[in-house]
């Protein structure tokens, strides 16, 4: 198996080795893309916000990570890292969430049909 993206074991995940087994076409960005995003554009690589993110995407089980965006990558789930981590909370949850889904959707777009499960308008 080859990795898709990345060059550092970090870059090479179970979000990868989930992709590859369950042939799925999106290739999603490592902890360690958004780690680095943040670090350039903002000064600081935000992990906690970075991992939290994606805290979902794992459980129960790795088939979960089709559906593990509309938990926090929407503007609400932004607004909680607002309030949560402050304007830097923000930022770095908006860098993640734009470099995922591509825009910024509603919480009620994944459950409406406006957006995909990762987040892309249908």
């Amino acid at each position: 198996m080859t990795r898709r993206r990345g060059n550092t074991p970090e870059a090479y995940s179970l979000i990868h080795v989930y992709m590859y087994r369950y042939g799925e076409e999106e290739d999603m960005a490592s902890l360690a893309e958004h780690l680095q995003e943040c670090q350039q554009k903002l000064g600081d690589p935000c992990e906690e916000v970075n991992y939290r993110m994606d805290q979902f995407a794992h459980y129960p089980d790795e088939k979960s990570l089709a559906h593990h965006r509309q938990f926090l990558h929407h503007a609400e789930g932004i607004a909680y890292f607002r309030r949560r981590y402050g304007p830097k909370g923000e930022a770095a949850a908006r860098l993640h969430v734009l470099r995922d889904c591509e825009h910024i959707p509603k919480a009620g777009d994944y459950h409406n049909g406006i957006v995909d499960n990762y987040g892309y308008s249908t």
